[in-house]
């Protein structure tokens, strides 16, 4: 899980979503933690964002959040995934560098405390929690069945459209690692990964929860590709978008045609974050 990557999570493992948000513990608290501007950018853009140090690091006592986002870090702090947050619009554009440091032991409970209290304290967050309805995904096999196997075949699979996949841009990922994932713009290549952390990923696509039903325990290594919409594709440079007619015309076709997989909508309940207040600017250090 630590070595999921995701250009659509800014280059960070994301946080599952767990239990509820709730008020902080009176002693979570940071001993030091100053909060600075970040630089505005397309989430896409930039590699040198994300998060280093913490709990279960090298530098446990300390942590980095590079450039990252208000809705990333509520995101963090409540242990919810980006569908479980409502707000204002712009918690996915002011983004801040947080440094701080943790009291010795500290664990990742702690640490989801102290930065709720964090932003409560800088950036007065309010909050409250709903049970919403909202539509979900269950990815499962085709009854035509699954079109890649297992990575312990040694198979790599880059789709199997009609036509060829046409995306110069993405370097191939290195073979014998641990699980690896790289999300943008019109494709997933991911490396030695199970099923359910496909469907995490693809809860960026759909807007909603994706459960894994597909029953696979293997891993699987693939490129998936499809024409990215044009306000996904909007300002990314750095991963140009594929001709149009060259790929499958959509997440969910492209699942079918290239790796046998179909998504099936359904809804379910959902806890969500609902954001009654927080400040654009944190104040003074």
């Amino acid at each position: 899980m630590k070595h999921l990557v995701s250009l659509a999570t800014l280059l960070t493992v994301p946080v599952l979503a767990g239990e509820p948000c709730a008020q902080p513990q009176s002693s979570a608290a940071f001993e030091v933690a100053s909060i600075h501007v970040g630089q505005p950018q397309s989430p896409f853009s930039a590699w040198g964002e994300g998060v280093s140090g913490g709990p279960g690091s090298p530098d446990p006592t300390r942590i980095l959040y590079r450039n990252a986002t208000l809705g990333e870090l509520v995101r963090r702090a409540c242990g919810v995934v980006w569908y479980q947050v409502s707000g204002p619009g712009w918690l996915d554009t002011e983004r801040f560098i947080i440094e701080a440091k943790l009291p010795t032991g500290s664990t990742e409970e702690d640490l989801r405390h102290m930065l709720q209290a964090l932003l409560q304290e800088r950036f007065h967050l309010a909050f409250h929690h709903e049970t919403r309805l909202l539509p979900a995904f269950d990815l499962a096999v085709m009854r035509s069945g699954l079109k890649i196997v297992d990575s312990a075949q040694g198979h790599i699979t880059l789709g199997r459209a009609k036509r060829k996949p046409a995306l110069p841009s993405i370097p191939p990922l290195p073979r014998g690692t641990g699980p690896m994932m790289v999300h943008g713009p019109g494709f997933i290549q991911a490396a030695n990964i199970r099923m359910d952390l496909l469907a995490e990923t693809l809860t960026h696509e759909t807007g909603g929860p994706v459960h894994d039903r597909t029953g696979l325990g293997d891993q699987f290594t693939f490129t998936l590709v499809w024409e990215p919409d044009a306000a996904t594709a909007q300002g990314v440079q750095m991963l140009p978008a594929a001709p149009p007619g060259e790929v499958s015309s959509s997440v969910f076709r492209a699942l079918k045609e290239q790796i046998g997989l179909q998504l099936v909508k359904v809804k379910g309940p959902v806890d969500v974050v609902v954001i009654d207040h927080i400040d654009k600017a944190p104040t003074p250090n």
